[in-house]
Parts: structure tokens; C-alpha cells; sequence
């Protein structure tokens, strides 16, 4: 299994995880500090997931 194929499936993992929280997001009435709280935590994962899929496919 290549570094690049791990990335994959990684992010697979993690956009999974992003849609199952922005669906409790849209269920629960949050305070506004915790929605901003979750949406930045969303961002990050976004952004690890570009900067591990780049890396992997300039090492592959």
C-alpha cells in the first residue's frame, strides 16, 4: 500500500467524519461559541487533508 492510497483512504475517513458531524451540527441547538468552536475544527481537518493528499502524491 502506497503512502498515497493511505492518504486516500485517511481522508476518506475523515470527510466521513466531517458529515456526520455537520449533521449533529444542523440537529443540535448549539451555542454560537460551539458552533464556531466546530466549524474551525472542520477547517482543520480540511486543511490536513489537502497538505496529507499533496504530500503523499509528490512522494508517490
Amino acid at each position: 500500500m502506497t503512502s498515497f492510497h493511505l492518504a486516500k483512504i485517511l481522508g476518506g475517513i475523515a470527510l466521513i467524519l466531517m458529515i456526520i458531524n455537520l449533521v449533529r451540527l444542523s440537529r443540535n441547538k448549539m451555542q454560537k461559541s460551539d458552533k464556531y468552536t466546530q466549524l474551525t475544527l472542520i477547517l482543520i481537518i480540511i486543511t490536513v487533508n489537502i497538505i496529507i493528499w499533496s504530500i503523499a502524491s509528490v512522494n508517490s
